[in-house]
């Protein structure tokens, strides 16, 4: 039995690979983006209902009588992206934090003509899939790829709104560990889309059936 036991354990390939401890940073600011407009999406759903939307936070604190740390949990409201022009039309702009995000050159925001268009047009559908590799303990691989669609009868992604947008998007890149908490990347991403798309690489809406890719070279410092 101890035998069987050490030749199948033998047999295994071993290696000194080990999860990851932080996530690539491009893709921590991408799953942030995207939680916000899911939050956005809800929050159009809610008022169209008469509802109301909140996002559920934890805040940590120390009890001052037994010394040990706590929870509250803290409903937060969320701020809606959309607005009333100057000129009373209905815009939505796309922000990142407290900064508002250049869809296309010199502009901020989308123009809607009804309120529900904010949650029945320019549905995108992003199916997506990461793997992390380390290599040696101060250098990993990454890769991504995603299928990007926004429904028939969206204006945001498709020039046509009779005929859905689709794209895909290929990344790869590697880090490199110089300290614990500073990191050098190189990344390389592309994209291909149809001719009724205008995706892009960026948050700005591209030009229809343009297959643009790019390369970013950089230091993250974590605080």
């Amino acid at each position: 039995m101890a035998t069987t036991t050490i030749s199948a354990f033998t047999s295994l390939k071993l290696t000194d690979a080990r999860k990851p401890q932080q996530v690539p940073q491009v893709v921590q600011r991408r799953n942030k983006l995207a939680l916000r407009v899911w939050q956005q999406i809800e929050l159009a759903k809610a008022q169209a209902n008469g509802a109301q939307y909140c996002v559920t936070k934890y805040k940590s604190y120390t009890d001052t009588d037994t010394g040990l740390r706590r929870q509250v949990e803290q409903r937060v409201t969320v701020k809606p992206w959309w607005f009333v022009t100057q000129a009373g039309k209905l815009a939505v702009s796309v922000r990142y934090g407290s900064r508002v995000l250049e869809l296309a050159r010199g502009k901020y925001a989308v123009e809607i003509a009804h309120p529900s268009d904010l949650i029945t047009n320019n549905t995108v559908t992003v199916t997506k899939l990461s793997v992390i590799a380390p290599v040696t303990k101060v250098v990993s691989l990454y890769a991504g790829y995603a299928m990007l669609k926004e429904q028939a009868g969206g204006s945001l992604y498709s020039a046509s709104a009779t005929v859905a947008g689709n794209a895909k998007v290929m990344n790869v890149g590697a880090t490199y560990a110089l300290s614990k908490r500073s990191s050098i990347y190189a990344d390389y991403a592309s994209l291909s889309q149809d001719n009724n798309s205008r995706f892009s690489l960026t948050s700005a809406i591209g030009t229809a059936g343009l297959k643009p890719s790019q390369i970013a070279v950089g230091v993250r410092h974590t605080f």
